[in-house]
């Protein structure tokens, strides 16, 4: 039976707050993207499982989480963490121009006003530092698949996410970018093509006997990310 196509092949396996160790993950793809030794601010830190590897590369994390159980949790890791809600939060405690990067990692589709929070954000950033931001692609080809059915149902994750309040398009995700005032340097995907039955019954039942079945999605993906994405990962700078 094909996988579970309300979440992408490089999910946590159902652990929402596990990190994923697979190279196409969003966590690997985002950790990648961070330099060693970087002052990082990490915005809806969860219980610190992203600030964990980033501490082992050397880099001073800081969070902000709105949940104080798993904020308490981060602290084990993050030198500071603040309990906010970034729909509400006016400024950061931290002077401007402080982070060299700030992870808006599955945080941003949570929120009332994403463009607000990511101009909120962005004079903390230093002149030559990123933000990077993930968001679920909501044209991927499954949820295509059931509106053409007349389904639209939540899920306790991946891309119909029941504490979902916002969606994107590659177009629109971009467009949030640029309306907050960042300009997108680099631009990669998740694979979202591996619950696709017909690709899993029959190209993927092959790849997954040599074990390339996810580098193959992958490249699926990255080629045609709007109807096979899972998620967009961008990195930008302050325009």
């Amino acid at each position: 039976m094909a996988q579970d196509p309300s979440r992408s092949s490089t999910d946590s396996g159902g652990e929402r707050y596990d990190f994923n160790p697979s190279p196409y993950s969003t966590h690997q793809k985002t950790i990648g993207l961070v330099p060693d030794g970087a002052r990082v601010l990490d915005v809806g830190c969860a219980q610190g499982y992203i600030s964990e590897q980033l501490v082992g590369r050397g880099c001073e994390v800081l969070g902000i989480e709105l949940d104080p159980d798993a904020a308490k949790l981060a602290r084990r890791h993050c030198a500071e963490v603040v309990v906010a809600d970034m729909d509400t939060l006016a400024e950061l405690p931290w002077p401007e121009q402080s982070f060299d990067v700030i992870l808006c990692m599955d945080i941003l589709e949570h929120l009332k006003d994403s463009a607000r929070a990511l101009k909120l954000l962005k004079p903390y950033l230093k002149p030559d530092g990123i933000i990077i931001v993930t968001l679920p692609n909501v044209a991927n080809w499954w949820i295509r698949f059931r509106l053409l059915r007349g389904r639209w149902d939540y899920h306790p994750f991946g891309i119909c996410d029941k504490s979902h309040l916002r969606f994107f398009t590659l177009n629109t995700a971009r467009d949030l970018l640029m309306e907050a005032g960042f300009s997108i340097e680099k631009f990669d995907v998740t694979p979202g093509a591996g619950a696709w039955a017909p690709y899993y019954y029959t190209v993927g039942h092959l790849l997954r006997l040599f074990k390339a079945e996810e580098s193959f999605s992958y490249w699926l993906s990255r080629h045609f990310p709007r109807f096979f994405g899972y998620q967009f990962i961008f990195s930008a700078r302050p325009e």
